[in-house]
C-alpha cells in the first residue's frame, strides 16, 4: 500500500513539473531579402497563378485544334416498333407489324477545308505563345512592383531611423535648455522652442513608421501572404545601389526585340493574319471522306420466315462549296486585315513608348546618382556643424536656435541621401520593367518564349 501511494505521488509530481515547463516560443519568421521576396511572389502571387491557368488553357485549345484534323467517329443505336391494325390487307413489308433494331458506326475525315483547320492549329499555337509572353510580362511587372515596394519600406525605415536619432538629440537638447533655464542662463523661450521641435520630430517619426507599415502590408499582398502575418524585410538602401552595367541604347535594342508585351502584339498580328486565311477559306470547297457500317435486324410478328438481318458498309466523298454568302466572307477578310494593321501600329507605339520610358529612367538614375554624391558630402558637413553648435550652446556662446537649425540640417542631409538612393533604385527597377527583364543579369540572357 505505501508503495502505491509513492507511485501516485510520483505521477502527480511529474504532471506538475510538466505543466510548469515553459511553452515553446513561437518561432520568429526569418528576415526576407529583396530577391527572396521576388522568388516568393513569383511562386505564390494570385496574378501569376491566373496567368499560368491561362497558359494551360491555351495549351488545351491547341490540342483541341489538332483534334479537328483527326477523324470523327460516332455510333448510334435505335429500336423501333411498327403496329399496323390493317395488317391482313397490307402488301408492303415495311408496314407489317415488326420490331426494327439498327446499329450504326460512322467515320468522317476532313480532307480539305480550304486551309481553315490548318490555320486554326497555327492560330492556337500562336495563342499559346502569346499566353507565355503574357505570363512573362506578369512576372516582370510583379518583380518590379515587389522591388519598388521593398525600396519604399527601406526608405521609410531609413527616414524613421533619422527621425528617431533626431528625437533623441532633441530630448537631450530640451533637457539642457531646461537645466540652463533653471539656473537663469537661458530664457524660457529656449525651452519652448526645444519642446516644439521635439514634438515635430516625434510626429515625423510616427508618420515614417506608419508609412513603413503601409508598404509592408502592400508587399505581403504582392507575395500572396496574409496581411496579418508577421514579416520582417531585411536590407539597407545602400546594399542595392551600384553602377548600372548597360547603356541606354543597349536597353532600347533589347526592349524592341524581346520585351514581352511588344512580342505579344506581334504575335496577335500574326493571329490576325491567320484569321484572314480562315475567313478566306469559306470561299473554297470543303471535301471530306465518309465511311459507315450498319447492322440492321427486322423481326416480323407474324412472318418469322421473312425476318431480315443485314450488315452493310457505305463510303463516299462529300464536297461542299459555299458559292455566295452575300459578301460576308470578303468583309470578314477585310476585318481581319484591319485588325492586323491596328496591332502592328500598336506594336510600333509600344516600341516608341519603351524608348521614351528607358530614356526617362536613365535620366532619373543619373539625377539620383548626382544627388547621392552631394548628399554624402553635405551630411558630413551638417554633422560637424551640429556638433560645433551644440558645444557653443553648452558654453553659452551659441543660441538654441543655432542648435535646432544645425540638427535640422543633419536630419535633412540624412533624408536627402536616403531619398536619392531610393529614387535611384526606383528608377532602376522601373527601367528593368521597361526593358522587359526580371533583373539586370537577364538583359542579354532571359529566355525567349518558344513557339
Amino acid at each position: 500500500m505505501p508503495c502505491g501511494k509513492t507511485s501516485l505521488l510520483s505521477v502527480c509530481l511529474g504532471l506538475v513539473l510538466l505543466a510548469a515547463l515553459p511553452l515553446k516560443a513561437e518561432e520568429t519568421p526569418a528576415p526576407l531579402t529583396m530577391e527572396k521576396a521576388v522568388e516568393e511572389g513569383l511562386r505564390a502571387n494570385q496574378g501569376i497563378q491566373a496567368a499560368q491557368s491561362a497558359m494551360a488553357r491555351a495549351e488545351a485549345a491547341l490540342k483541341a485544334a489538332w483534334g479537328a484534323l483527326l477523324p470523327r467517329v460516332d455510333a448510334s443505336y435505335s429500336r423501333n416498333r411498327i403496329h399496323n391494325d390493317s395488317e391482313a390487307s397490307e402488301r408492303d413489308a415495311d408496314y407489317l407489324n415488326q420490331h426494327t433494331t439498327t446499329w450504326t458506326i460512322n467515320l468522317r475525315q476532313p480532307l480539305f477545308y480550304g486551309g481553315a483547320l490548318v490555320n486554326q492549329v497555327a492560330k492556337a499555337r500562336l495563342e499559346r505563345t502569346r499566353q507565355k509572353l503574357l505570363l512573362r510580362q506578369t512576372q516582370v511587372d510583379l518583380a518590379s512592383d515587389i522591388r519598388q515596394t521593398f525600396v519604399n519600406i527601406l526608405w521609410h525605415r531609413a527616414a524613421a531611423r533619422a527621425y528617431a536619432t533626431s528625437v533623441e538629440r532633441l530630448r537631450g537638447h530640451l533637457q539642457a535648455a531646461q537645466a540652463f533655464f533653471q539656473v537663469g542662463e537661458k530664457p524660457w523661450l529656449a525651452v519652448l522652442e526645444a519642446q516644439v521641435d521635439l514634438a515635430e520630430a516625434e510626429q515625423n517619426l510616427a508618420k515614417a513608421r506608419n508609412q513603413e507599415r503601409v508598404f509592408t502590408v502592400k508587399l505581403q499582398s504582392l507575395l500572396g501572404r496574409s496581411t496579418e502575418e508577421d514579416a520582417h524585410f531585411a536590407g539597407e538602401l545602400a546594399d542595392f545601389v551600384g553602377e548600372f552595367p548597360y547603356s541606354r541604347e543597349e536597353c532600347i535594342t533589347r526592349a524592341n526585340a524581346l520585351r514581352p508585351d511588344i512580342r505579344a502584339l506581334e504575335t496577335m498580328a500574326e493571329m490576325a493574319d491567320k484569321d484572314m486565311r480562315i475567313a478566306a477559306s469559306d470561299a473554297l470547297p470543303r471535301v471530306s471522306l465518309n465511311l459507315g457500317y450498319t447492322d440492321q435486324n427486322i423481326d416480323y410478328d407474324n412472318y418469322p420466315q421473312a425476318e431480315v438481318d443485314r450488315q452493310y458498309v457505305s463510303g463516299g466523298v462529300q464536297l461542299q462549296w459555299n458559292l455566295f454568302a452575300g459578301g460576308q466572307t470578303y468583309q470578314e477578310v477585310q476585318q481581319a486585315r484591319h485588325d492586323k494593321d491596328r496591332l502592328m501600329a500598336k506594336r510600333d507605339e509600344a516600341r516608341t513608348q519603351a524608348r521614351s520610358e528607358i530614356t526617362q529612367f536613365f535620366l532619373e538614375m543619373q539625377d539620383a546618382r548626382s544627388r547621392m554624391d552631394v548628399a554624402k558630402a553635405s551630411m558630413a558637413s551638417a554633422q560637424e556643424a551640429f556638433e560645433m553648435a551644440e558645444v557653443r550652446f553648452k558654453t553659452g556662446e551659441g543660441t538654441a536656435t543655432d542648435v535646432l537649425d544645425a540638427q535640422t540640417r543633419v536630419v535633412n542631409a540624412e533624408l536627402s541621401l536616403a531619398r536619392a538612393r531610393a529614387e535611384y533604385l526606383q528608377a532602376q527597377f522601373a527601367l528593368l520593367r521597361s526593358v522587359g527583364v526580371l533583373n539586370v543579369n537577364e538583359i542579354y540572357s532571359f529566355p525567349v518564349a518558344e513557339d
